[in-house]
């Protein structure tokens, strides 16, 4: 389609000039990464850009994406921010009512630093204290997950790319309208007539000019597929969408696995193990398509010792890297160390590995944790165990 609506220097310049008087005025120009030390070369996730989430399974990415785009916007609002954000979650592998249990452990960590997983919270395998329902009563716990799920709308079914595309147009039209310019376009005769079209600087209005609106795609491997397609291709067939959607300004947010050929022994052997373009499973073409690709990393599961000066004999499971694996700002190469409670869905950036007294009041304080934790849940004699 021919368009005639283009981009001068002068509208470049007057976006910087509002945007630095946005900062002026206490205001946000994207959502902001969470992590202090890596703020400084990746400061957060812009409208009309599509990122990319990969890690092996069982990880913590679909944590790991919560955290960003859910907690952390509540945190800053807690904190006096005015920050809004709109969520449409595709949650292929969870329920809404799974998500609502992470978030409420969650809560309760944050306010009373108390550890539990939704097993211990549904009385999987024991029935959980009267205590611990009392402070699940208070109100702060309860608003958290209150809160943030107003923020949310998910969708757990499983859908194809074209299924997900038509669900976020509708969506995304409950928050504004589009915008047109003059242009060329086609007759019933194919003859290129004046007409609107829509004006690729400035595509969709938001009635609320400060909102963030994510859609969070969890996870490509879930995605039915269409028009006889293989999943490759059907994956494929998403990121294309997610490009052109991010366009409208929205915040496009895909998680895909690692290949599970990455966890093979010649791997090890060779430390492939680190997320990478390259080890993306059943397609690769989506990390070219995303303005940045983002690599969560476990040492721990694959018995390493010690990753970049940290003792991973010490923190075990709880350590997690991030990689900033590809982004066309040029952030690659950014690691962000990672305290990752995975009970209760939390990260937090850890200190430089040569701060090791700080390293080892963390590692202490999760041994108290630890303690506090089987105090609470341990069986007592009285148990009812049928075996």
């Amino acid at each position: 389609m021919k368009h005639l609506c283009l981009i001068t220097g002068e509208d470049i310049l007057n976006k910087v000039r509002q945007k630095k008087q946005r900062r002026r005025d206490g205001k946000f120009n994207c959502l902001p990464f969470k992590f202090a030390r890596a703020k400084k070369r990746f400061p957060g996730f812009e409208r009309g850009k599509y990122y990319l989430f990969s890690a092996n399974q069982k990880v913590g990415k679909s944590k790991l994406v919560d955290d960003l785009f859910l907690h952390y916007p509540d945190e800053l609002r807690k904190s006096g921010k005015d920050i809004h954000t709109k969520v449409l979650y595709f949650s292929f592998e969870e329920s809404e009512e799974d998500k609502a249990f992470q978030m409420s452990c969650y809560s309760l960590y944050k306010k009373e630093g108390l550890r539990m997983s939704p097993n211990e919270e549904k009385s999987l395998d024991r029935e959980i204290p009267d205590s611990i329902v009392a402070k699940l009563s208070d109100t702060e716990v309860i608003n958290t997950v209150t809160r943030i799920n107003k923020t949310v709308e998910y969708v757990d079914e499983p859908m194809n790319p074209t299924g997900v595309y038509k669900k976020v147009k509708q969506w995304l039209e409950t928050l504004g309208h589009y915008n047109y310019c003059d242009g060329k376009v086609q007759d019933p005769m194919g003859n290129w007539v004046d007409g609107k079209v829509i004006d690729k600087t400035n595509r969709f209005t938001f009635n609320d000019p400060e909102l963030y609106a994510i859609v969070i795609i969890d996870n490509y491997a879930n995605l039915n597929t269409e028009r006889g397609w293989n999943q490759r291709e059907t994956i494929e067939k998403m990121s294309k969408y997610c490009i052109e959607l991010a366009k409208l300004g929205l915040i496009m947010v895909g998680v895909q696995h690692q290949a599970q050929s990455q966890e093979g022994i010649e791997n090890l052997k060779y430390s492939q193990v680190i997320p990478s373009v390259n080890g993306l499973g059943d397609a690769k073409t989506t990390a070219r398509d995303a303005h940045a690709t983002l690599g969560l990393f476990s040492p721990y599961r694959f018995q390493i010792r010690t990753h970049l000066n940290y003792d991973i004999t010490e923190f075990k499971d709880y350590i997690r890297f991030l990689y900033i694996i590809a982004d066309r700002n040029g952030a690659v190469g950014t690691i962000v160390p990672l305290l990752f409670r995975g009970d209760v869905s939390t990260f937090e950036e850890l200190p430089q590995p040569d701060k090791v007294e700080i390293l080892k009041a963390i590692k202490q304080a999760l041994d108290v944790e630890e303690a506090e934790f089987e105090e609470t849940f341990v069986l007592s004699e009285t148990d009812n165990i049928p075996f």
